[in-house]
């Protein structure tokens, strides 16, 4: 570092300056801190640490990986004073709620208005800025917001504001580890608009219970066509993206569901979704207490889709019984 750092009214040189901002950590909680002639409540004192860093006034800052510009770090250190836990806060002409500045903190970080700047490993173009800080507007508490056309209950927005770093029109999009296609963008801030509360909602033909919505958000994220992609500690395999997405939409809970011309009863419906994590090649697989070998996986998935159209589906409780139905698919004239 090459310049001085202040804490109230002491100037940190330079080989201190790191080690002060560890030592932030330790503050007691049962005393308050002063930033300035600001007493910081507890809850504050970590997002002050993270202030601290941003004193220096001559050089490129890095918070997290991402590169502050000069003209950032006013805002963001004024922003850290938002978290003060008793009173609200005016952004232009709108009071913040308390549950707001969390979100307005984050923001700050978007002003930079001649670069690129990174969200976490996502690249945000200078079209996205705008929008980005205008999203975190919507977390006002009190009242509703219009998406278009469409009214935002107060639980979409926090959805809604994470759709926004999915409107870059010319490059890839990484959520997570995950590189999104552009073709899947225009998908994942649909999806998105599914968490209204008060409402169904149609997907296709299908009319989707609000139970549902927040499994089709994530099963957007699956249509990567390139490379595998990780259910919990299961690697999915590219075959197997397709009808796992599939399957997410038979959770809807009081209802029947169609799939092609089969109607799933609801008993079948969370069977069905486990089976297609079946399709793993090279391994044993549990379903239930039965250990299915390699060659019973692809025909435990495909027995799931070829029931009868008005009979319930049951957990097989013994391996005989996976024999007795293998039998009556080669009678019909089903290879397995």
């Amino acid at each position: 570092m090459h310049c001085n750092l202040y804490y109230r009214n002491i100037t940190l040189k330079p080989a201190l300056q790191k080690h002060h901002i560890e030592t932030c950590i330790t503050e007691t909680s049962h005393c308050n801190l002063h930033y300035g002639n600001i007493t910081l409540q507890p809850a504050l004192w970590k997002y002050h640490i993270a202030t601290c860093i941003m004193e220096i006034s001559h050089c490129n800052l890095h918070y997290g990986n991402i590169t502050l510009q000069p003209a950032l770090w006013k805002y963001h250190i004024a922003t850290c004073i938002m978290e003060i836990s008793h009173c609200n806060l005016h952004y232009g002409n709108i009071t913040l709620q308390p549950a707001l500045w969390k979100y307005r903190i984050a923001t700050c970080i978007m002003e930079i208005s001649h670069c690129n700047l990174h969200y976490g490993n996502i690249t945000l173009q200078p079209a996205l800025w705008k929008y980005r800080i205008a999203t975190y507007i919507m977390e006002i508490s009190h009242c509703n917001l219009h998406y278009g056309n469409i009214t935002l209950q107060p639980t979409l927005w926090k959805y809604r504001i994470a759709t926004c770093i999915m409107e870059i029109s010319h490059c890839n999009l990484h959520y997570g580890n995950i590189a999104l296609q552009p073709a899947l963008w225009k998908y994942r801030i649909a999806t998105c608009i599914m968490e209204i509360s008060h409402c169904n909602l149609h997907y296709g033909n299908i009319a989707l219970q609000p139970a549902l919505w927040k499994y089709r958000i994530a099963t957007c994220i699956m249509e990567i066509s390139h490379c595998n992609l990780h259910y919990g500690n299961i690697t999915l395999q590219p075959t197997l993206w397709k009808y796992h997405i599939a399957t997410y939409i038979m959770e809807i809970s009081h209802c029947n569901l169609h799939y092609g011309n089969i109607t799933l009863q609801p008993t079948l419906w969370k069977y069905h979704i486990a089976t297609y994590i079946m399709e793993i090649s090279h391994c044993n697989l549990h379903y239930g207490n039965i250990t299915l070998q390699p060659a019973l996986r692809k025909y435990h998935i495909a027995t799931c889709i070829t029931e009868a159209s008005n009979c319930n589906l049951y957990h097989r409780k013994s391996y005989d019984d996976l024999h007795r139905a293998i039998a009556q698919l080669k009678k019909n004239g089903i290879s397995i």
